[in-house]
């Protein structure tokens, strides 16, 4: 990485780029790689479908619970 101290020609020094990670979601690449194309029109409304089922189940469940 290049960087320049305000507007000069020379680099700035790498002990001044500092970065951090905030999270990470291991294995989101082999999602992306089978959720694409043709399979993108059934599989997002399949799992929203499931997604929002799953949400009525646990509200529903919760509403029955003393």
């Amino acid at each position: 990485m290049t960087t320049s101290l305000v507007s000069s020609a020379s680099a700035g020094p790498a002990v001044m780029i500092r970065g951090q990670l905030w999270y990470a979601v291991p294995y989101v690449g082999y999602v992306t790689n089978v959720v694409n194309g043709a399979n993108r029109d059934w599989i997002i409304p399949v799992l929203t479908v499931a997604l929002f089922g799953y949400a009525g189940f646990i509200a529903a469940r919760g509403a029955l619970d003393p």
